[in-house]
């Protein structure tokens, strides 16, 4: 019974880290992006731990997400306060504004 548990875990872990992927690569939005990001590596650690990992490994999985989170979550402050816009197609839009012409041979 157990050994059903477990499996019954690890395919939950798999089913929300592919869902997460799938949304965090479809997103428009830089948040949602980060976000969906945060669900994978959750997802991820919750595999690990269906998997029986070492603590320590289950530790440095949190660490790295709490980590990323952070970062994720300055350079969306950051994208807001540069372009007003945390959008994709509305920063490929200023990218392409700012980026200078090229020469023509």
């Amino acid at each position: 019974m157990i050994a059903m548990l477990d499996i019954a875990g690890l395919a939950v872990a798999l089913l929300l880290l592919s869902i997460a992927a799938a949304s965090a690569l479809t997103a428009q939005n830089l948040g949602r992006r980060v976000i969906g990001l945060f669900v994978v590596l959750v997802g991820a650690i919750l595999a690990a731990a269906a998997l029986r990992a070492d603590g320590g490994m289950i530790i440095m999985g949190a660490v790295v997400a709490t980590s990323y989170a952070a970062i994720g979550v300055a350079l969306l402050v950051r994208s807001q306060e540069t372009y007003q816009s945390v959008e994709a197609d509305d920063l490929d839009a200023a990218d392409l504004r700012d980026e200078p012409v090229e020469p023509r041979v």
